[in-house]
């Protein structure tokens, strides 16, 4: 691969050596919010099939680096918003949450919020998120295993309400970690004696 003239080394995540980054990273998120970038070509190819090394994201991730963003979405075969490299992600208008229906790993946090936006009373669709919607949202958040909810402040450049993490998604960033204390929503790990 070639970024800018520029020959580019490609590593994959597991020849990586664990490291802190990456929870200084959703913290950060957390705190001030994602930049997205939604990508120009249809790069989506097979979602339900998710790799973290596979080319379409890591030629998403590129574009997104180029145009000032910290993360991809990639859209499907139609245009529409599919999900991104290890997360889902939901746009919120008018008070509604909508994440898409199709093109996207079922990822366990994205039906975790969709779980919390139903005890919140939030009304939310699993349907049809086009691009247009996304980057017109009030507000935006991406999921996954190893952020939970974290609030995405800009798509393309452009900042989503007051370019803050949103009321909306406060309350499921809230809610979510509430709920890690919570029993009938966590399974404590107890490790094993050192023998």
């Amino acid at each position: 691969l070639f970024r800018s003239g520029q020959p580019i080394e490609i590593v994959r995540p597991r020849q990586q050596r664990p490291s802190r980054i990456g929870i200084v990273f959703h913290h950060l998120m957390n705190q001030l919010g994602g930049r997205l970038v939604v990508a120009h070509a249809n790069l989506a190819l097979s979602q339900e099939l998710q790799q973290l090394d596979s080319l379409d994201l890591v030629a998403g991730l590129y574009e997104a680096y180029d145009r000032g963003g910290s993360n991809v979405v990639l859209p499907d075969m139609a245009g529409n918003i599919a999900e991104g490299p290890g997360f889902n992600v939901f746009a919120v208008s008018k008070g509604a949450v909508t994440t898409p229906s199709t093109g996207v790993l079922e990822g366990i946090t994205r039906q975790t919020a969709l779980e919390l936006c139903a005890e919140l009373g939030i009304p939310a669709t699993v349907g049809v998120l086009t691009a247009d919607a996304l980057r017109g949202a009030e507000e935006a958040f991406a999921t996954s295993t190893a952020g939970g909810i974290m609030p995405v402040t800009r798509i393309d450049g452009r900042a989503l309400g007051d370019g803050k993490p949103g009321p909306i998604t406060r309350r499921l960033v809230d809610l979510y970690w509430e709920k890690h204390a919570d029993p009938a929503w966590t399974t404590p790990v107890v490790a094993a004696p050192d023998r």
